[in-house]
């Protein structure tokens, strides 16, 4: 179980080691107070803000004196009165009691000595219950512009900014700065529409034949054209793959018949070169064969025809 740190333990884990006289804002949210305040001092001389929002406190005594401080929470609590401490901070501008018990108009009647006090949050208090609760608190409080978000005593919702929006730091009104800023960018507005007037007469002096429609129909015309170049395109494409198919059939065809007349050539070459070669080469070499075995004989013959005759003359010199 988490144990809820007490305020003055809170403040110390806060300050980690700093100069409590250095600090501007100080955020003691959900520890334990007791019901009193404790451990914050004078020393805080720096503070400008600071909240102590659901630490059940019922009294504000003990509250230490704070010059700076502008902007102080102090909702969900139980306080009921005894907010006259509060004048020890002059210059606080906010302040928020919201979820307390204050029930009365005269606990806040402590409030008119707050010459800064701007924006006041009583909401689920009992005293927004009274009558005129809000017609009176406006009465009472001169300085308030405020009261639990909305503006006035007419209820109209407020704009809670922070101090240094709508005021100086010597807290008076910045109304008439806003009101003179105003001025100023509505006469800057009306140079800037001059200005444009005579560029738009400059640009319809340069431009006095353009016409956006005229623009927009040659635009749609060149995209038209654009778009019937390229369906040109595309068909040309289509006609040269077209021809390339017939030419590569033709070529096809031409390659085949070329095949088919040299493969007849070669088969007639065959046809008629090997049976004649055949043929004639057995013709002649029987031929040579006979007229040589016919040159044998007759050589025979002849020697044998001499050598007889030879013979017969030896017998005849006998």
């Amino acid at each position: 179980m988490t144990t809820v740190p007490t305020m003055d333990r809170r403040i110390e884990l806060e300050l980690r080691g700093a100069d409590p006289q250095k600090v501007t804002d100080l955020m003691l949210d959900n520890c334990n107070s007791g019901g009193m305040i404790e451990g914050l001092t004078d020393d805080f001389v720096s503070l400008e803000r600071l909240s102590m929002i659901n630490t059940k406190l019922t009294s504000l005594k003990n509250f230490p004196k704070l010059p700076k401080l502008q902007r102080l929470e102090l909702s969900d609590n139980a306080i009921r009165m005894g907010l006259d401490v509060l004048t020890r901070c002059p210059n606080l501008t906010h302040l928020n009691l919201s979820n307390n018990k204050i029930s009365t108009i005269e606990a806040l009647e402590p409030l008119k000595e707050l010459p800064k006090l701007t924006y006041l949050d009583l909401f689920r208090n009992d005293v927004t219950r009274l009558n005129n609760y809000r017609e009176e608190t406006f009465k009472m409080l001169k300085t308030l512009k405020s009261l639990d978000g909305f503006k006035g005593s007419s209820g109209e919702v407020a704009d809670n900014s922070s101090p240094s929006e709508d005021e100086d730091e010597d807290g008076t009104d910045n109304d008439d700065d806003e009101d003179e800023e105003e001025e100023d960018e509505d006469d800057d507005e009306d140079d800037a529409v001059v200005v444009e007037d005579i560029d738009s007469d400059e640009d319809s002096d340069d431009d006095d034949d353009d016409d956006p429609n005229l623009d927009d129909d040659e635009d749609d015309d060149d995209d038209d054209h654009d778009d019937d170049l390229d369906d040109e395109d595309d068909d040309d494409d289509d006609e040269d793959d077209e021809d390339d198919e017939v030419e590569g059939s033709d070529n096809i065809g031409l390659n085949y018949l070329q095949k088919s007349d040299l493969g007849d050539d070669d088969e007639e070459d065959e046809e008629d070169y090997q049976p004649d070669n055949e043929v004639e080469v057995d013709v002649d070499v029987d031929d040579d064969d006979e007229e040589d075995e016919e040159d044998e004989e007759g050589a025979a013959r002849g020697e044998k025809r001499k050598r007889d005759e030879d013979d017969e003359g030896d017998e005849e010199d006998d």
